[in-house]
């Protein structure tokens, strides 16, 4: 008869037990689930940020060839005038 209560009071407080440790569980993975949804959030809006970025590097770069080609016929109408040899060569005069 002892035996069995002994064996009642060990199924007790392994029931409780395992009971605890599953209600830990579900906590944590219930702020585990809040974790992953905050960091997809981010993740979300560093993407949509990302391609408003690429999107204004994108513009950049071509006002940069637009601005470079313009300066390119620049100094080729300077050169093609004989205007740059000019310069060039006061300057060499005054050294």
């Amino acid at each position: 008869m002892e035996s069995l209560i002994h064996a009642d009071i060990f199924f007790f407080i392994a029931s409780t037990g395992f009971i605890l440790v599953t209600i830990v569980l579900i906590v944590v993975l219930y702020y585990i689930f809040k974790l992953v949804k905050a960091v997809n959030k981010i993740v979300k809006i560093v993407h949509e940020e990302s391609i408003v970025v690429i999107d204004d590097i994108n513009e950049v770069r071509g006002k940069i060839k637009e601005k470079a080609q313009t300066l390119n016929m620049l100094l080729g109408a300077i050169a093609s005038g004989g205007a740059l040899k000019k310069i060039l060569s006061s300057l060499k005069k005054k050294k």
